[in-house]
C-alpha cells in the first residue's frame, strides 16, 4: 500500500475542490512506489496533478517507469459545447513521450451533479502509442503487456532528461517577464499577461482578420467549442 496526495486542486465549474481539501504538503509531495511483484517503479499523481507537466518530469527525476493518473473529468458546465476529453488525452500522452514513461489513466463515468465524466481510460507507453483504450462512457477493465526496456530504448539515444538545462527555467513567482505581450497566430492574436500578487489576469486582443479568413484555434475554444483544423 502507497499514499500520494493530491498537490493542484481544480477552481473552475463544477471542480471547485479547494472548498472541500487542500493541495498536499510540497514535501515529497512526488513519491516513487517501488513494486516487488511486479518490479516496477511507480508514480501516483491524482486527477488535476495530470495537466502539469512538472509533476511528470518529477517523477521523471525521481526514477519512476509508469504513472498512474486516477482521475475524475467530464464535462465542463461554463462550457457545455467544450469536450476536453481529446486535449486531455494529448496532454498526457505529451508527458509520457518527453520523460520515457508509460502512463496508466483509469477516469469515471457516470454523472453527478452537472458534471458527465466521459470514461475513455488508457494505457500508453513512452513513444506515445495508446495501448488499450475503453470507449467514450464505456466501463471496462483494461490490461496491457509493459515493457519497461522501451523507456531505456527511447531516452538513451533521445537523452531528454541529460540535456536539460533547470537553471534556465525560472519558474518562480518572483519572476516578472519583461515583455509581457505575446503574439499568436500570425500577429492576429495578442495575449497580455497582468500578473499580480494574486491569479494572473489575461487580456486577449484580436486583430481584425481579412474577410473570409476562419478563427484561429484559441478564438474557436474561447466561443466555447473546439475542432482540429
Amino acid at each position: 500500500m502507497a499514499r500520494t496526495r493530491k498537490t493542484h486542486i481544480p477552481v473552475t465549474a463544477g471542480y471547485y475542490e479547494d472548498l472541500y481539501f487542500r493541495p498536499g504538503p510540497a514535501d515529497d509531495a512526488y513519491p516513487v512506489v517501488a513494486l516487488e511483484d511486479p518490479a516496477v517503479r511507480l508514480g501516483m499523481p491524482t486527477c488535476w496533478d495530470e495537466w502539469f507537466p512538472e509533476v511528470a518530469r518529477a517523477y521523471a527525476l525521481g526514477g519512476a517507469q509508469v504513472l498512474a493518473y486516477p482521475t475524475a473529468i467530464g464535462s465542463e458546465p461554463d462550457h457545455p459545447e467544450f469536450d476536453t476529453q481529446p486535449l486531455w488525452q494529448h496532454t498526457i500522452i505529451a508527458h509520457a513521450i518527453a520523460n520515457g514513461l508509460f502512463v496508466v489513466v483509469p477516469n469515471r463515468t457516470g454523472s453527478e451533479g452537472i458534471i458527465t465524466f466521459y470514461g475513455s481510460s488508457f494505457i500508453a507507453d513512452p513513444y506515445g502509442r495508446v495501448l488499450v483504450r475503453v470507449p467514450r462512457f464505456s466501463e471496462a477493465v483494461l490490461a496491457a503487456d509493459l515493457d519497461l526496456h522501451q523507456s531505456s530504448d527511447w531516452l538513451d539515444p533521445f537523452l531528454l532528461l541529460r540535456t536539460r538545462r533547470p537553471l534556465s527555467l525560472r519558474l518562480d513567482a518572483s519572476h516578472r517577464s519583461t515583455s509581457p505581450c505575446y503574439a499568436w497566430g500570425g500577429k492576429r492574436t495578442v495575449l497580455c499577461l497582468h500578473q499580480s500578487e494574486g491569479l494572473g489576469e489575461v487580456d486577449r486582443r484580436e486583430a481584425p482578420r481579412p474577410r473570409g479568413q476562419a478563427k484561429s484555434g484559441m478564438s474557436r475554444m474561447r466561443d466555447g467549442a473546439i475542432s482540429n483544423p
